[in-house]
């Protein structure tokens, strides 16, 4: 079991990494609610006045509509999606290299066999959906194994589950319900992947 104390390892925002969160569910899917697992389709006879309005709303902050439309591309537009694919493998294909200059032989190792694990492959393929709705993320199950503290399971989760802050659309947050702003996520809990196909709003 994790304990509930801080750890000495800072997150990116210098504040102490909350261990007990490590091991919890943060984003789970639920029935209803901005984290349902079910979504209507919007494709369905899709007007120009109606694309507009997904387009807007998704530069306001309010992308589900937007997602969902990405998604259905993917699957309903053939060439689309073997192009998004092809793109997909490429990244893929290239295997993570780490740069150790100075670094602790036995830290090393353990990043090694992090990175080498089958389930980090998978999260970092996970992550390529990125590359069609603007995000991605991976939730990560921490658990102590061999003394040390560490990721053992990767959860894929569905872009709607997320949203961007009010203020810069920029940082990602948790969507929850009866909240407009959503939540912070916890430090090293989830892996992102935003890529900058151009500059503005994610």
């Amino acid at each position: 079991m994790v304990s509930s104390r801080t750890s000495s390892i800072l997150g990116s925002d210098g504040r102490p990494i909350v261990v007990s969160v490590l091991s919890e569910e943060i984003a789970t899917p639920t029935v209803a609610g901005v984290r349902r697992t079910h979504e209507e389709r919007v494709a369905s006879g899709m007007t120009p006045e109606r694309l507009g309005t997904i387009l807007r709303d998704a530069a306001e902050g309010n992308g589900r509509a937007y997602l969902t439309l990405a998604e259905e591309m993917e699957e309903r537009y053939l060439h689309y999606g073997s192009q998004l694919q092809t793109r997909r493998l490429a990244i893929e294909g290239i295997a993570p290299t780490l740069e150790s200059d100075g670094v602790e032989a036995r830290i090393v190792d353990a990043v090694e066999e992090l990175v080498n694990d089958d389930g980090f492959g998978e999260a970092l393929g996970s992550l390529t959906d990125g590359i069609a709705k603007s995000y991605a993320s991976v939730e990560m199950m921490w658990e102590y194994a061999r003394k040390a503290l560490r990721p053992v399971h990767y959860i894929w989760r569905d872009q709607r589950f997320f949203q961007f802050d009010r203020l810069t659309l920029q940082n990602l947050r948790l969507a929850v319900d009866g909240s407009i702003e959503g939540e912070e996520l916890p430090q090293a809990k989830f892996l992102r992947h935003l890529p900058r196909a151009r500059l503005g709003i994610p």
